[in-house]
Parts: C-alpha cells; sequence; structure tokens
C-alpha cells in the first residue's frame, strides 16, 4: 500500500472523533463490567483510561496538524515502538466511541467504553465527574483478528505505547498494591507465600514494576525460608492465563508491555480490588 494512503487515513481520523460511519460490530455474548467510584482502584483506573485516550487524542492532534513529510516519519516511529496496539471504533448501536486494546502474544482483545466521556472530562468541556469506567474482556479475539474479522470497519489508530507510556502504567499498577501492602499483611498474614495465588501474583507484578519496569525478585531474606526463593514452583503466583513459574524464569524480563500486557491493567485491577 503506499505510504500516502495511511497519512491521509491518519489525516482523516481526526475529523472522525464523533461522526464515524463504518461501525465494528460487537458480539452479542460479551458482557461489559463497570467499575465504580465505590471501587478500592477506581482512582488507578480512571487515570488508566484516561492515559490511554490521551494517547490516542495526541495522535489524532499530531496527524492533522503535522506536515506531510513530519506525518511521514512520525507514523513510521510509532510503527516499530511497543507491544501494544491501540484502535479506536464506534459502537453500532449507541454510536459512541470504544478504544480497543490489544497486544503481541495476546490471545484477548480489551475494550474500553465510554471513551467520548473520558475525552471530555480530559478536556474539560464536561463537569460531570468521571464516576464510572465500563470495559470488556474480549476473548480469543486479537488485534489481527479483529482486523480479519470486521475488514470493512473504519478505526483511527493509536501510537504504540512506548517505553515512557509502558513505565507510567507500570507505577501506577505497583502503587496500587503499595497503597494497601499493610493492609495485605494485616489481612493475610506476614507470609505472603501463603496468600492467594492472585494476590501473590500482584506482590511479584509489584516488584517489577518498581525495579525499571524489569522483574528483580531476589531471595526470601528473614526468618525460617531465609535464602529460599520467593517463588514456589509447585504454587506459582498467577492470573488468568499469566503465570509466574519461578524466580529465576522471571527475572529479567520486561513487566508491564512484556510478560503483562497494558490490555490487561483494567480487569486485573478490578480483580484485585477483592482483596482489599
Amino acid at each position: 500500500m503506499p505510504a500516502s494512503t495511511g497519512i491521509y487515513r491518519h489525516l482523516r481520523v481526526y475529523t472522525a472523533w464523533r461522526s464515524l460511519s463504518v461501525v465494528m460490530r460487537m458480539a452479542e455474548t460479551h458482557q461489559i463490567r463497570t467499575i465504580e467510584q465505590t471501587h478500592p482502584y477506581f482512582s488507578e483506573v480512571s487515570q488508566f483510561a484516561q492515559m490511554v485516550v490521551a494517547n490516542m487524542s495526541s495522535t489524532m492532534l499530531t496527524a492533522a496538524n503535522q506536515t506531510i513529510r513530519d506525518l511521514v516519519e512520525f507514523v513510521n516511529t510509532i510503527a516499530e515502538t511497543g507491544n501494544t496496539n491501540i484502535k479506536g471504533v464506534v459502537n453500532e448501536h449507541t454510536m459512541t466511541p470504544i478504544i480497543a486494546m490489544g497486544a503481541a502474544k495476546c490471545p484477548d482483545s480489551v475494550h474500553l467504553y465510554d471513551a467520548d466521556a473520558v475525552h471530555r472530562f480530559l478536556s474539560g468541556r464536561d463537569a460531570t465527574p468521571l464516576d464510572t469506567i465500563r470495559y470488556e474482556i474480549v476473548t480469543n479475539t486479537s488485534m489481527n483478528q479483529l482486523d480479519r474479522n470486521h475488514p470493512g470497519r473504519t478505526t483511527w489508530t493509536g501510537s504504540d505505547p512506548t517505553a515512557r507510556f509502558e513505565m507510567l502504567t507500570a507505577y501506577l499498577v505497583g502503587g496500587a498494591f503499595e497503597r494497601n501492602k499493610s493492609l495485605f499483611f494485616r489481612n493475610y498474614g506476614r507470609d505472603p507465600s501463603n496468600w492467594d495465588l492472585g494476590l501473590q501474583f500482584f506482590r511479584h507484578l509489584r516488584n517489577g514494576c518498581f525495579h525499571s519496569n524489569t522483574f528483580n525478585i531476589t531471595p526470601i531474606r528473614h526468618g525460617p525460608k531465609s535464602g529460599q526463593p520467593q517463588i514456589d514452583p509447585t504454587r506459582p503466583p498467577s492470573w488468568q492465563t499469566c503465570v509466574m513459574p519461578s524466580d529465576s524464569v522471571m527475572n529479567g524480563q520486561r513487566v508491564v508491555g512484556g510478560f503483562f500486557p497494558v490490555p490487561f491493567v483494567l480487569p486485573f485491577l478490578d480483580d484485585m480490588g477483592t482483596f482489599v
């Protein structure tokens, strides 16, 4: 496809935020989940949603204002960075924007609803507080599959999140654990190896998030288990399809945007709220 075709598509999308006519058909069996203000991690969830929408908006503004030459360089650059894909579509029933997030080697995608409300909140054009975030997990539907299943739909494409975006997300996830760390130890015991496997997963995720987004799991330092690995291979910490087999396997891996796909942030924080 000629380079100019992609360029003009990016130029057109800026005006299409509220007026796309070709839409993606959503499977009727999918269940939309709502995270409300009363959720323990609503603050982190809403911040993540704002980051995603801001990333999308900045891409559209760049596409609208850059010269053709600059835009070619810009598009070529974002196409080569990150493992996360973000695309915008319009719900055919409500005609409201949805942001679909997918990741390399990830069989599922996550759709963020009410992107227009988040956008209005960010721009200051709406005095209504951002009090709910809605999303759904679309299983066995990667971004590539979305393209194949809906070849005729029109989308606008956000930049693949760079290391900076992933690092911000890592601090958001790590901070979510840290904010309730004392509560976890108080409620579930001083020995994290006895915690629920999902909460253990959260703890080790926090480790990597706060070590430059890279896992750095060291042996246990104190108590009767001193010197032993943190992860018990017979009870590996896990969440959904993500499993941490051992300290050695995890160490050195990139966390957010690597082992842990960016689209999983919404459902993960939603689930972790049950431990608070």
